[in-house]
């Protein structure tokens, strides 16, 4: 377990709860992993946070879409 890395698993959207926008505006990156196209829960969390004003912050995303796990390589580009 390295302790320089977090994994938040959201259950909820609504209601949003607020101290995720505390704990996320204090990242310095965060990488949204959804499995679909257009990115609803990215857009979603940076919208209502408003992580997309915080310079500070580097977001990633990785997504997919085609029915398959996610596995390890898939993170590889993510982690260079």
């Amino acid at each position: 377990m390295n302790p320089n890395f977090g994994l938040i698993i959201l259950k909820i959207m609504k209601p949003f709860d607020e101290r995720l926008s505390s704990i996320l505006n204090v990242a310095k990156e965060l990488i949204f992993v959804e499995c679909n196209y257009s990115g609803q829960l990215e857009k979603y969390v940076t919208d209502t946070c408003g992580l997309k004003y915080n310079k500070e912050i580097t977001i990633k995303h990785l997504r997919k879409y085609d029915l398959f796990p996610f596995f390890l390589e898939d993170f590889e580009s993510l982690l260079q």
